[in-house]
């Protein structure tokens, strides 16, 4: 069964052949992971429900993401928020191992309630140190992320440090004037995370941009791992994908699907007045939105200008459907202006679909020139070329859809922790052997 404790407690060693060290140790198994042991707790802001038969409750990525977890790291525990009421509708139960502990921080809604749990939390997160392994935190959550916290606890506590950077949700980008409020929140993740990176013993980048970001150049001990939640079920067959093709051929108009939160950072604007721009050329593509947010009221204004041609559906679940209509497409748009890595690129690549991507880090990380057209940020002039481009010149998508397909193979969630589990266990191997 799974349980809840207020401080860590120790757990029973494992039954297996492992040769086992004081900081931990690591074997490769068969499926491609290390195992890592010793015991390991995951800081993290995202909320768990606990529901009145004491079942765990947590959004479906970080309940996937959990159970990948549980598969090479046997002696894992969970900080995080507890929530005890009735889950959200989209929750997913997490089925851990009967051993399991999650240690519960309070959570944190308002400002108020901030600041009257920043002390109870801090002293939770010491008492789970004092029994910790390995500390695994990153940089983000309300109010703040609980790195800051772990950064003073070494004074106090020994442990093996990993900090994971999978966003940047506080820097503010080039292409707008940020507020006052937001320029000053990123000068203090700046002055607090960079120091919590750089003291951190492993340090784990979704791409290249963070790690020049946080680290001085000549800095050891990172990854680049990019973080992707496809699974290799999800993956169209090639035989499907050829068929696909087979059927489209060369006439008919080219599709599009740009599937994001309807807000500037994520390219909306760019995207809704480079329709207007293809419409302008009377051009045969047909735009296919989803999504929700501030931006919402564009696109329904350009289904109702341009009806044939501009389909706007709204938020459509992660699952079944969704891949549906990403497999439908023969192109994805991908034009965050930001540098975070959009998630939307796994999931096009997994269908065998290009993309037409903004020229971010995020984006470079895992598109190339084989799989994708790369624009400007924040130019919409340049996507509507870009459109057009491929609509005039329909047999280029072939290429690139094979090439996208192809390059899923280094980026299923099961590769993403194989890579992820070698690297932390190669980082206790040396901390072993220089002891």
């Amino acid at each position: 069964m799974i349980f809840l404790e207020q401080t860590v407690a120790e757990q029973p060693a494992q039954d297996n052949d492992l040769d086992l060290t004081d900081e931990g140790s690591a074997k490769p198994i068969a499926q491609g992971y290390a195992i890592v042991e010793g015991v390991y707790v995951l800081f993290s802001r995202i909320s768990v429900h606990v529901d009145e038969a004491g079942s765990l409750w947590t959004n479906p990525a970080w309940a996937q993401d959990l159970n990948r977890h549980f598969e090479y790291i046997p002696r894992l525990k969970l900080c995080a928020p507890v929530i005890a009421a009735p889950p959200p509708p989209d929750s997913v139960e997490i089925r851990g191992r009967p051993d399991f502990a999650l240690i519960p921080l309070k959570h944190d809604g308002g400002w108020t309630s901030v600041l009257r749990n920043f002390l109870p939390n801090f002293v939770t997160v010491l008492r789970a140190l004092r029994d910790t392994d390995i500390a695994h935190s990153d940089g983000a959550g309300w109010a703040f992320p609980l790195s800051f916290y772990l950064l003073p606890a070494r004074v106090f506590r020994r442990f093996v440090w990993i900090v994971v950077i999978e966003s940047s949700f506080w820097r503010t980008s080039n292409l707008q004037k940020a507020p006052l409020r937001r320029r000053i929140g990123e000068k203090i993740y700046e002055l607090l995370l960079k120091p919590a990176v750089r003291n951190a013993d492993a340090r784990i980048f979704t791409h290249d941009g963070y790690r020049r970001y946080f680290l001085r150049e000549g800095d050891p001990n990172y990854l680049i791992n990019p973080a992707c939640w496809v699974e290799t079920s999800d993956l169209i067959d090639e035989r499907a994908l050829g068929k696909k093709f087979r059927e489209r051929g060369a006439k008919g108009p080219l599709r599009v699907v740009f599937a994001a939160r309807l807000v500037t950072d994520k390219g909306a604007l760019d995207v809704a007045q480079a329709i207007e721009l293809v419409r302008d050329a009377k051009a045969p593509i047909e735009f296919v939105i989803l999504g929700d947010g501030p931006l919402r009221s564009w696109f329904e204004a350009l289904q109702a200008k341009h009806r044939k041609w501009v389909s706007y559906l709204g938020a459509v679940p992660y699952g079944q459907e969704f891949f549906e209509l990403i497999s439908s497409a023969d192109v994805i748009l991908s034009v965050s202006t930001s540098e975070e890595q959009p998630r939307i690129l796994f999931d096009a690549f997994s269908q065998g679909v290009p993309v037409i991507a903004t020229s971010t880090d995020g984006n470079r990380c895992v598109a190339d020139d084989k799989t994708a057209l790369f624009v400007p940020p924040g130019n919409a002039e340049a996507l509507a070329d870009a459109l057009l481009d491929l609509a005039e010149n329909p047999n280029r998508l072939e290429a690139m859809a094979f090439a996208a397909l192809s390059r899923m193979n280094d980026f299923t969630h099961a590769r993403m922790h194989e890579t992820r589990s070698r690297y932390i266990a190669g980082i206790l191997a040396r901390r072993r052997d220089y002891a």
